[in-house]
């Protein structure tokens, strides 16, 4: 711009002005060359904002105002700059200048390119920026929208033409977007002719951006671009036929010099080449697209697939897309696939996308289907196409296959399985996946019924894996056995359809069996041939849908004799002869006082096959239990679920012990007269065997002595660090009278305490789990998995609250081991779903008021146990409690079990150090709405918040209990006032005389003395108390007054003194400041700031503080006068007398 003259810049105030032009606008130019394309679009955006701005406040008579006229010198004359970024930045501020201002137009753009950017003679450099500068003007002119003056606009876009290499790619990229935007006269008036010259070269002088001009004119006007002008220039009346298609293939093979990014021209022959017919499509393909993919130049070969992937979205018929996708094509996917580079990224996994998609569109046919995935599967693809590409193509592809498809695409996996195709399917690789592909076809979702092409692949798959077949490799038949198990486990999806399959496959297996010359690769052994035939003839018997109990017999007989096949088959004899005596005591419909119930020894054999390490026989667990789950007795569920007891071990079965003593009894009755040498060699292996016990015993001693020990050695290096000898909790330390050096000491005496306990478990090797320890874990697992099942299946079933016990005891005794987190996270789950699922009265099978007492004793027994740092697990916990508890108050009845057992909790809570329930165990049952009764706890709260026994946070969490208990309207309507009042007078009697012995005390806590106001106030709103209580409002002020007492605090005490309820404009009133004391009773006139109101009868769900004493009810509680506010935390603070 030259330096700046006095007519040029003066100054207002504090900003700087260049040509009129502010510095806040000047400051963003230089913001228009950054190389960050996020930060130069922002810097482009606030320009032409600050901009369009300025001349809205400006009047100009004859166009733009000053300030638009700078920034458009400015923003041509940078197109012409040389730096990284800048002709990005100017060109894309000039384009949005030039929309967003309309009084611009074309002719003062180029007249300001003139001025600016004009032809420079001597300096090549300089006249070469130049050009490029007016080629873009001229090209965001184009891009703007504005179309005036074509002539000299389309002079300025062909200038370049001829000047450099690079050029004429943008020169056709503006061409075509002005081609777009003009109408038919304007274009054959100002246009054509000076394009016309430009085109006329013919294809000896044609160049890849001249066909693509030539294309696009012809698209666009016709009637100008006419079939005699390329009759007489172009040797044809059409560019895209047959005769031309040699020209074109060379055209492609020039664009290629533009990769990655894909030249225009391709696209446009796209468009083309998918108007065409069938027949010309694939003379097309044969002349162009064949020999691009033929050539090895990889650059070449991705022109064509680019090509081919803009055209298979418009290919809708089979014809098309065979005539397209050609095996030269298949071959160049296999070629390129593999490859990780950019290009490869782009454009041949773009192809593999574009087929996919092609494939599951949802006007696809079955027919079309088929047509792209037997040119994947055949020479040069394979069955095996995505292992050789790493992609998952064809996974997809046969996922969306239609049920139409299935047919014809089964006979084509079986040729490759059978080796009847003469291609490279035919490698052991390759038949392999045709067996996991027969699998998915039996288990794909679009035929989820019974059809009989499922039970045909089945058949072929257990013929392969058992018979004996010189085809097949023992390697093969391991594979085709795998996927039949593998097709088992989800084959339908109704449990009609399965019973049936399961049926039917058992008779095609029976005729397999019996077939001349069949023979098994692995015989069966004759209790397994028995236990077969055993199966197939109660099968035949028996007929589905006759009910759940029938079907159950028909999926665990049908499931059970395959495995007489796989490697559990002693285990799945067994299990047969177990399911075969159930299944005549069902049929007998009768039950002695010897023999458990067949659902019983159901639910027995259930958990037999979870043990086993077979995923399929899981499955089938879940799919029986789930329709054994409504049948079940108590009984059935205790033993079914026992496993979730701690003390479970995996040969120990519920009963086993009476069992054992029954039989012990009889064999002695019967071997009395057996003599003196049998009884005497019985002793001996009886005392062997206690020796190893009692071995093992003391080795399981020393182990718990030892850890005993360190626990110990631990505990009193930790006293020792915190150097307190006192063994009084009642003394509270305040850490703001603590010396920092004193703390810093304590600090590094616990850090050397942890460190040598670390360095212990390191020297003994870790507590790694042993085997058994986690086939325990993961067949509890499994066992919580027919929890789950169990509790979506019976929600309101009595049995289900049972489970609440072993549960929280499971969980109490994973917490604390890292290597049960499998378990314990499912086990959270199974307890939230359980505690969720209680919202209703549960079936009153059984249930009463001593069941649930005995149930909630158990769960808060078990809970004691819970580790202190969780606040997830003790959730739990004060959700089982309030399961149980809301049961109880549903049922109705005497209460005075439950009640008791909560006493007895609570009392725990308060003067046991030991005890680690959440303060929200007791917080959501005082604030459930629908137990009258809870009220009876209030006045174990009131003894426990003044008693000495009680730490002081305990104190302070039963005050804020008692607070939680006034504010439940439910609770405090169904309880007589006098009992509320007797309440609130005794709670007042216990403040003042905790005011009156201060001084002899050895300290009271601001938080404990604000959560007791808070508590009576809550109280004497729900008795409907309004006299004042002058006298302890003045006590507690003189207390004030001495001691440093919170803003909120001292509110409390002026609400004392009020007469009747707090008035309407008391809620955002401010307390008058008084030098940090508050206000005499008598002096209080003015209204006192308040937490806001909650409403009622909403439920959350928050954390509980157990450090400052904080409770959690559970429920959002009615809102009082005595809630502090959540603005500012407050410090507690230390009243000594």
């Amino acid at each position: 711009m030259g330096p700046l003259t006095p007519s040029e810049g003066t100054t207002k105030g504090s900003v700087t002005l260049k040509n009129n032009v502010p510095s806040k606008i000047l400051s963003l130019f230089s913001d228009l060359t950054e190389h960050d394309t996020e930060k130069r679009l922002k810097s482009v955006v606030l320009l032409i904002h600050q901009v369009v701005n300025s001349e809205k406040k400006v009047q100009a008579s004859d166009g733009i105002g000053p300030t638009a006229s700078y920034c458009l010198t400015r923003l041509v004359r940078g197109l012409a700059s040389s730096r990284a970024g800048a002709r990005e930045g100017f060109f894309t501020g000039l384009v949005l200048l030039l929309r967003r201002l309309p009084a611009l137009d074309t002719a003062a753009l180029l007249a300001a390119v003139d001025a600016h950017l004009p032809d420079v003679r001597g300096d090549p450099r300089q006249a070469t920026e130049h050009r490029i500068g007016r080629l873009l003007a001229a090209g965001a002119a184009v891009r703007a929208g504005h179309c005036s003056q074509l002539d000299r606009l389309t002079a300025a876009l062909l200038e370049g033409w001829h000047h450099r290499a690079y050029m004429p790619p943008m020169v056709s990229t503006f061409i075509e977007e002005l081609l777009l935007r003009v109408s038919e006269e304007q274009f054959s008036g100002s246009v054509w002719p000076q394009l016309k010259e430009l085109l006329a070269a013919g294809w000896d002088g044609c160049t890849p951006e001249r066909l693509w001009m030539l294309l696009v004119s012809r698209r666009q006007f016709p009637d100008v671009v006419d079939s005699r002008f390329l009759k007489q220039h172009w040797g044809s009346k059409k560019v895209f036929s047959p005769k031309n298609y040699e020209n074109i293939l060379q055209m492609i093979k020039v664009s290629a010099g533009s990769l990655p990014a894909i030249h225009p021209l391709v696209g446009s022959l796209a468009t083309l080449a998918v108007e065409r017919s069938p027949a010309e499509l694939l003379s097309f393909g044969a002349a162009v697209l064949e020999p691009l993919l033929d050539d090895r130049t990889a650059d070449v070969a991705l022109l064509a697939m680019a090509m081919v992937q803009l055209m298979v979205a418009h290919l809708n018929t089979p014809e098309m897309l065979e005539s397209v996708l050609t095996p030269a094509l298949v071959g160049a996917l296999v070629r390129l696939l593999p490859k990780r580079d950019r290009r490869t990224e782009q454009v041949a996994r773009g192809l593999g996308s574009a087929l996919v998609g092609r494939v599951l569109a949802p006007d696809s046919s079955a027919e079309l289907q088929l047509t792209v995935i037997s040119r994947l599967v055949s020479p040069p693809g394979s069955i095996n196409f995505d292992h050789m590409t790493g992609t998952k193509i064809l996974a997809q592809m046969l996922n969306g296959l239609k049920a139409d498809a299935l047919e014809p695409f089964s006979k084509t996996v079986l040729s490759c399985f059978e080796g009847t195709s003469s291609d490279r399917n035919l490698t052991p690789r390759g038949r392999a996946v045709a067996c996991d592909l027969l699998c998915r076809l039996v288990q794909h979702p679009s035929a989820p019924g019974r059809t009989p092409l499922k039970e045909r692949l089945l058949e072929r798959l257990f013929a392969a894996g058992v018979l004996r077949d010189d085809s097949v490799s023992d390697e093969l038949a391991a594979t085709a056995l795998r996927a039949f198990f593998r097709a088992l486990e989800h084959p339908v999806r109704r449990l009609a359809d399965l019973t049936e399959l399961l049926r039917g496959l058992m008779e095609r297996q029976r005729a397999l069996l019996r077939a001349d010359g069949a023979e098994l690769r692995a015989p069966l052994s004759p209790e397994a041939r028995a236990a077969w035939d055993a199966a197939a003839k109660a099968m035949r018997k028996l007929r589905p849908g006759a009910g759940p109990d029938t079907d159950v017999f028909i999926i665990l007989l049908g499931h059970l004799s395959q495995q007489l096949f796989g490697t559990e088959c002693a285990a799945a004899v067994d299990a047969l002869q177990e399911l075969h005596a159930c299944l005549e005591r069902q049929q007998q419909l009768r039950r002695s006082a010897e023999e458990p119930v067949w659902s019983e020894v159901v639910v027995d054999l259930l958990l037999s096959l979870l043990a086993l390490n077979v995923h399929l026989l899981r499955n089938v667990v879940r799919s029986v239990f789930t329709l054994l789950a409504p049948t079940l007795s108590p009984e059935a569920l205790l033993y079914a679920f026992q496993p979730l007891n701690p003390d479970f071990k995996m040969n120990s079965r519920p009963g086993d012990d009476a069992e054992g003593e029954m039989d012990e009894q009889e064999s002695g009755s019967e071997d009395e007269s057996a003599g003196e040498e049998d009884s005497a060699e019985e002793d001996d292996e009886d005392e062997d065997e206690w020796e190893d016990e009692s071995s093992g015993a003391e080795e399981e001693g020393e182990n718990a002595a030892e850890d005993t020990d360190q626990l110990e050695t631990m505990r009193a290096q930790v006293k020792a660090a915190l150097g307190g000898d006192s063994e009084d909790d009642a003394v509270s330390v305040d850490l703001d009278d603590v010396p920092e050096e004193h703390l810093a000491k304590v600090d590094e005496a616990l850090g050397a305490a942890f460190r040598a306990m670390r360095k212990d478990k390191r020297m003994k090797g870790g507590n790694r789990p042993t085997d058994e320890q986690l086939a325990m874990m993961h067949f509890r697992i499994r066992v919580l998995d027919l929890v789950d099942v169990y509790v979506r299946a019976c929600p309101r079933s009595a049995a289900a609250l049972g489970l609440l016990s072993p549960m929280v005891s499971l969980l109490s005794s994973c917490a604390t081991d890292s290597h049960q987190a499998p378990l314990l996270g499912r086990l959270r789950a199974c307890l939230k779903r359980l505690t969720a699922a209680g919202g209703r009265l549960p079936e009153r099978h059984g249930l009463t008021q001593t069941l649930l007492a005995e149930l909630l004793q158990d769960v808060l027994t078990s809970g004691a146990r819970l580790p202190a740092f969780s606040l997830e697990l003790g959730g739990l916990l004060a959700a089982a409690v309030r399961l149980l508890v809301r049961t109880s108050a549903q049922l109705g009845g005497d209460q005075t079990e439950v009640i008791s057992a909560l006493s007895t909790a609570l009392d725990a809570f308060f003067t046991d150090r030991e005890c680690v329930y959440p303060a929200r165990t007791f917080g959501q049952l005082l604030a459930l709405p629908g137990w009258p009764r809870g009220w009876t706890l209030v006045t174990p709260l009131l003894d426990a918040a003044f008693s000495d026994r009680v730490r002081p946070y305990r104190r302070t969490q039963a005050f804020q209990l008692v607070t939680t208990a006034a504010k439940n309207r439910a609770m405090v309507g169904a309880v007589p006032s006098a009992e509320v009042e007797s309440a609130a007078a005794r709670l007042e009697a216990g403040i003042h005389q905790l005011v009156s012995d201060v001084s002899a005390a050895d300290g009271v806590r601001t938080k404990y003395v604000t959560c007791a106001l808070e508590a009576l106030l809550a109280l004497r709103r729900a008795a409907g108390l309004t006299r004042p209580v002058t006298q302890l409002a003045a006590q507690l002020t003189e207390l004030g007054q001495k001691f440093s007492l919170s803003k909120y605090t001292r509110s409390l005490i002026a609400r004392l003194a009020q007469t009747g309820p707090r008035p309407e404009g008391m809620k955002n009133a401010k307390l008058p400041k008084n030098n940090g004391t508050a206000a005499a009773p008598a002096d209080v006139s003015e209204p006192v700031q308040d937490r806001p109101r909650k409403r009622a009868g909403s439920c959350r769900s928050t954390a509980v503080d157990e450090g400052d004493g904080s409770v959690d009810s559970g429920v959002e509680e009615v809102a009082s006068d005595a809630e502090p506010p959540k603005k500012k935390k407050i410090r507690p603070a230390r009243v000594v007398a």
